[in-house]
């Protein structure tokens, strides 16, 4: 059976709430403790269109417009305790499925606007600039290490205008080295 820590996208359930209540294959409501919860992201995609405009032969900015799709949903793993109908209980699924994640509610928005823009710099030292909204605050930078192989990106993201979720940390940062060839 999975555990919590095996995955990046599954987050402990948190909160003021000793349990959550659950829909059970009958339709009764079931009390899950809020140990047993966790957040999980079931889908993360974007559509958007790009304009790019050159403002000289070696610079130019790109605007993206379109959706972001970020479900992030309250699971369960079931396992024997909710899915053995003996005593009265209300099973969450059926016994074949007891190591299967449960989905118990979506919390997030399903759909947020997607608008980003980047500056590029394509001289002798290439580099380039970005901000971007898609549920998140995005700002990032990367700069070429190596010509036409090897560049560094940096991104801070955060909530910025609100609090964060409880699945979402208040900001993050990331390093990335991308290798191209």
């Amino acid at each position: 059976m999975p555990t919590q820590s095996s995955n990046g996208s599954i987050i402990p359930a948190g909160g003021n709430k000793d349990s959550v209540v659950a829909k059970a294959m009958d339709g009764s409501d079931v009390n899950v403790p809020l140990n047993k919860v966790f957040y999980r992201t079931s889908l993360i995609a974007q559509l958007y269109v790009p304009t790019i405009m050159q403002l000289d032969l070696n610079n130019f900015i790109q605007i993206s417009v379109g959706v972001g799709i970020h479900n992030v949903q309250e699971s369960i793993i079931p396992g024997a305790t909710y899915t053995d109908d003996r005593n009265g209980r209300h099973p969450l699924a059926p016994k074949d499925k007891a190591d299967n994640v449960v989905d118990l509610v979506r919390v997030s928005n399903p759909v947020s606007p997607h608008l980003a823009v980047e500056y590029v710099n394509h001289r002798n030292s290439k580099f380039g600039l970005s901000i971007a909204y898609d549920h998140l605050f995005s700002f990032g930078g990367w700069i070429e290490l190596l010509q036409d192989h090897l560049r560094l990106e940096l991104g801070f993201t955060t909530p910025l205008i609100r609090d964060p979720k409880p699945w979402e940390p208040d900001n993050f940062f990331s390093i990335t080295p991308r290798i191209y060839f």
